[in-house]
């Protein structure tokens, strides 16, 4: 192997604190040949609190009744992974009306113990996606 094919090999740093993304899929590929499951769970991703901050307006000016809900989705400060029944998704004051504009957001998040944990899984593989087409274009080159 040429020199330079193997310095661009060595800059990716393809180990754990080099290039976490190429030492993830690494070793969530290792894991899959002796197992069938890689296991994953669901995630808070997000809480809308433009719901409660329309409700709360429109309450306050009942004149602005037709203003469209402003859903803003805030993630929370404890992602809950995994979900479990019974958790808390939103704590409202005591005396707050029930607001059916609430929505939540949920990820699908891979967890493999001392791996991963809790990592939202359609962006875990976008990200590993986009590596792997990097390294194959920058690559490219050294294969003549």
């Amino acid at each position: 192997m040429k020199q330079d094919a193997i310095d661009a090999i060595n800059s990716t740093k393809p180990y754990k604190d080099g290039n976490d993304t190429l030492w993830l899929l690494h070793t969530l590929n290792i894991i899959d040949k002796h197992r069938y499951l890689i296991l994953v769970g669901s995630a808070l991703q997000g809480v809308d609190v433009g719901a409660v901050v329309s409700h709360d307006f429109k309450a306050a000016f009942p004149q602005f009744d037709s203003m469209p809900i402003l859903h803003t989705f805030f993630p929370p400060a404890d992602r809950k992974f995994p979900l479990e029944v019974d958790d808390e998704l939103y704590v409202d004051a005591q005396d707050a009306e029930v607001n059916n504009d609430m929505k939540y957001e949920f990820d699908v998040a891979i967890d493999e113990p001392g791996i991963t944990e809790g990592e939202p899984l359609i962006k875990t593989l976008q990200d590993m996606v986009d590596l792997v087409d990097k390294l194959v274009t920058d690559f490219a080159r050294l294969l003549t």
